[in-house]
């Protein structure tokens, strides 16, 4: 194997260009030769990687990677990547700030999320004295908002409405003439009336970008992975991370495969990856110092950057504010801020946004007979942009504008990201939502485990019998008198299920038995809530839950289908880290690649296989792709892969540099 040289496509910024390769780097690719290839062989190659190494983060990223995950302090952070890197942004209060700096952060603190920029910007300028913030630069007018907390970026949207925003030049308010008007200002109603003066007009950061729709338009040309090792955790077949990419790439010879990797794990990945073939160009590896997290979808968003005919020329990324993880609370991820970074340095087009989002909680559909391209947006990202200062309508106008999308609709959170909840696929000239039905799923989990108890002789044949009579009977109650005595006698003294009872559960090494037989309990639960009585007060909470979640599911379900949209219930189970979910997947124009979880569940992805067959029709082929793995860290095969669309080269241009 070889390294590869990689130019550097912005001249204006060689001080960052990255180092081809480090010297250990080059020896190892040097000393491992691709395996000989019989003539029998179809034409492909050996994975032959372009690596590439960019320059080791400095300055404010480099502290921000030695704090790791955290929540920022300042509301109005923003990473320092791409175009704003030689403009930091604090992400705490300055340790030797004033009486001044403090009070105005309080006021950002409290006010920002419940009475929007405007006011509050207006407020925190009025308690530090408008007077003095006008004598200020405009440079240092925006480090003090930005001390205090600002998202001052956003404040390019606003305008007066008395002072119209000319749409051709796009002039905004300064922020000295804010400061002159917010030192006419006598009391709090005043605020008031000056906050309600202005308009809001999101001018998206790049134009020509346009999210890539994923309803079954897409032949796919490109792929985005990130790699947490460089082996299998159980080995091949258990649906990690690395077996899912292993597998991608085998369906998808041709396609581009761009890959991150800590440079760490690079030895270990390199010698995993010698058996695999591929056709095309070469894939390109992206070896950073950081540990990174499997999840590609989150940190940036995959899609094209248009020409003036409206036709793509190139694909684009669109990453966030920051990126972050969560979603009670925004955590903020400096390592997979900084790896979108070093995207850059293969030369493709990358940006980053004023909004704050996680990629999976936002699914792009095209709407066939309209051909209008509607963005589905999770609650949290409103609200993450609602805290940030915008309304929700105007949080709602901003993705929009960003995503380049004629609609944008917001869906009630129930899983987690709206890629778990929902998979959408234009079929017959109608949107088809395929989403979850999870007591078909924990019947299917239930009655496989309730079989392995009985192979296993943990049940008696009798009570599994009565047992899977209880499921199809929809009886909870002769369900429970069934197991429960078996599961009993499965825990030991502390209380917790032994190693030998959960081997019960596993049908071969990478069928992981403990994550099995948290499934299935998780499957019991949700089947026999709500019959359960407990005197414990966090029991109780616990099993409500599932009647909510029931619920929830129910709202969004009925939502959809009031936009008219064909509702389709598949089989799934669970929650979080302990979940079977097979609408987490991939459409392309004539397949739908479907997490699998295998081993002793496959029943749950037959039947699943057999429902999105029949509503796709023959022309589709389902292609599961095994997940396991990585379903037991909250995640699947969208979470991991971020598509980009095979372009027509007779509709693609030379990318200029911006």
């Amino acid at each position: 194997m070889k390294a590869h040289a990689v130019s550097w496509p912005w001249p204006t910024r060689l001080s960052r260009r990255p180092r081809l390769y480090w010297v250990a780097t080059a020896l190892l690719l040097a000393s491992i030769a691709p395996p000989a290839v019989a003539a029998s062989d179809p034409p492909t190659t050996a994975f032959d990687p372009i690596v590439v190494v960019p320059d080791r983060p400095t300055g404010e990223a480099a502290e921000l990677l030695k704090m790791g995950d955290m929540i920022p302090p300042l509301r109005g952070f923003r990473a320092p990547i791409l175009q704003a890197a030689d403009d930091p942004w604090p992400i705490g209060p300055d340790p030797a700030e004033n009486d001044s700096l403090r009070s105005s952060r309080r006021i950002v603190a409290t006010n920002l999320a419940t009475r929007g920029l405007i006011w509050t910007t207006a407020a925190a300028i009025r308690e530090h004295g408008a007077a003095a913030f006008t004598t200020m630069s405009p440079a240092q007018q925006r480090r003090h908002l930005r001390k205090i907390g600002i998202p001052a970026d956003l404040l390019s949207h606003f305008g007066l409405s008395d002072n119209p925003i000319p749409a051709s030049t796009g002039d905004r308010i300064t922020l000295s003439e804010f400061s002159r008007r917010v030192s006419q200002i006598i009391d709090d109603d005043a605020i008031d009336e000056f906050a309600h003066r202005f308009t809001f007009s999101f001018r998206p950061t790049n134009p020509r970008f346009r999210v890539v729709a994923e309803s079954g338009e897409m032949e796919i040309g490109e792929a985005r992975v990130q790699f947490t090792r460089g082996d299998d955790w159980l080995g091949q077949g258990d649906g990690g991370c690395v077996d899912i990419v292993r597998q991608f790439a085998s369906e998808f010879k041709s396609a581009s495969i761009v890959a991150s990797i800590q440079d760490l794990h690079l030895p270990t990945l390199l010698d995993t990856a010698r058996d695999w073939r591929l056709t095309g160009e070469p894939p390109t590896l992206i070896v950073v110092p950081y540990p990174l997290a499997q999840w590609a979808q989150d940190n940036a968003k995959a899609g094209v950057q248009v020409g003036l005919n409206g036709k793509p020329e190139t694909t684009a990324t669109l990453a966030p504010r920051y990126a972050s993880r969560r979603d009670e609370v925004t955590v903020f991820v400096p390592g997979e801020s900084q790896v979108i970074d070093a995207l850059s340095a293969t030369g493709g087009r990358v940006f980053q946004s004023s909004l704050l989002f996680q990629g999976g909680n936002l699914l792009a559909v095209r709407e066939p007979k309209t051909g209008r391209t509607i963005l589905l947006v999770g609650e949290a990202e409103i609200a993450r942009n609602v805290a940030l200062g915008l309304s929700v309508e105007q949080a709602t106008t901003a993705f929009t504008a960003e995503f380049g999308v004629d609609e944008t609709r917001i869906l009630p959170s129930v899983s987690f990201h709206v890629d778990y909840d929902v998979s959408v696929r234009a079929v017959d000239g109608r949107l088809t939502a395929f989403v979850q039905d999870v007591p078909a799923g924990a019947k299917l989990v239930l009655a496989a485990g309730i079989r392995a108890m009985r192979s296993a002789e943990r049940i008696t044949v009798s009570d599994a019998d009565g047992a899977i009579a209880a499921l199809e009977a929809n009886d909870p109650d002769t369900l429970l008198k069934r197991i429960a005595p078996a599961l009993a006698r499965g825990v030991d003294r502390a209380g917790h299920f032994s190693e030998s009872f959960a081997r019960t559960f596993s049908i071969s090494p990478t069928d992981s038995h403990v994550g099995n037989l948290r499934i299935f309990l998780v499957a019991m639960d949700s089947f026999v809530h709500r019959v359960v009585r407990s005197s414990n007060a966090d029991t109780r909470a616990y099993l409500e839950s599932f009647s909510r979640l029931d619920a929830d599911r129910n709202r969004l379900h009925q939502l959809i289908e009031s936009w008219g949209w064909k509702v389709v219930p598949v089989p799934c189970v669970g929650e979080g880290e302990r979940a079977i979910n097979p609408l987490n997947g991939i459409h392309t124009t004539r397949q739908y690649l479907m997490p699998a979880i295998g081993g002793l569940y496959a029943a749950l992805d037959d039947s699943a296989s057999a429902i999105f067959q029949r509503e796709l029709g023959s022309g589709v082929e389902i292609v599961p792709i095994r997940c396991a793995e990585s379903q037991r860290r909250a995640g699947a095969l969208h979470c991991s892969v971020a598509v980009y669309p095979k372009l027509d080269d007779s509709n693609s241009t030379a990318a200029e540099p911006e």
